[in-house]
């Protein structure tokens, strides 16, 4: 038996979710796809979902459909292209920054701080958290190409898409948390970046971008009010 009832219910029920589509389309935002597009193909996978949710079984719905929203962009992306493109620009603060990393480092003999390559490349500290973020992240590939390296007999990525995740029962939390993280300024989110992801202290990060650690506490402080506020509105 499933929870959708009368076509009136369904509706409600999608409507009343669309924020959880947008938090899942969000986590897609550098496919080279529009996110109004995005939410539209993930609205399909809510539907989908909300028709074959069963009341009865011990699980949410918003946990129910996240697999539904995800797995419909995924088939989307992989009928649209082969390679999963990333913004021009965004390679290109990569290049620039992984260089000026490689030269100052050279220079100083040390790794640099954000400052230092904020002046060199003439980016914003912001602009340079997130090319480095693509810089560690996993090269491009071709969706074609098989999932070893080495040429071994093996899949391809594309075959993977989809594929269950261990981690789905948390992945609405996750899924809101980075969409109250949008909310910040570009200065909160490096902040909160720094201290809760790369697990800095206060005095570490006001080394790191050269300002006081009182600055810093405040900027955490504003910060975590925010996705506290914003968290508390988006929880039914």
């Amino acid at each position: 038996m499933t929870s959708t009832g009368s076509g009136d219910e369904r509706e409600r029920l999608v409507l009343d979710h669309l924020g959880l589509v947008r938090s899942v389309a969000a986590r897609f935002k550098y496919s080279g796809e529009s996110l109004e597009d995005l939410q539209q193909i993930g609205t399909i996978g809510l539907i989908k979902a909300i028709d074959r949710f069963d009341a009865s079984r011990e699980v949410k719905l918003t946990t129910y459909a996240v697999p539904f929203i995800a797995g419909e962009i995924h088939h989307y992306l992989r009928d649209r292209a082969s390679v999963v493109r990333i913004p021009r620009g965004l390679q290109e603060r990569a290049v620039t920054t992984t260089t000026a990393e490689s030269e100052l480092a050279s220079e100083l003999s040390r790794s640099p701080t954000i400052s230092e390559l904020a002046e060199r490349t003439g980016l914003t500290p912001e602009q340079i958290i997130e090319a480095q973020e693509l810089g560690r992240s996993r090269r491009v590939q071709s969706l074609d190409q098989a999932s070893d390296p080495n040429g071994n007999d093996a899949p391809s990525i594309a075959a993977s898409l989809g594929s269950e995740d261990s981690e789905l029962e948390t992945f609405a939390d996750r899924a809101m948390i980075a969409d109250a993280i949008e909310s910040l300024s570009g200065r909160e989110k490096v902040v909160i970046g720094l201290r809760f992801l790369s697990d800095m202290t206060q005095s570490q990060i006001a080394d790191r971008l050269d300002c006081s650690q009182m600055q810093v506490s405040r900027l955490q402080t504003r910060a975590l009010r925010k996705l506290r506020a914003r968290l508390e509105a988006s929880t039914p």
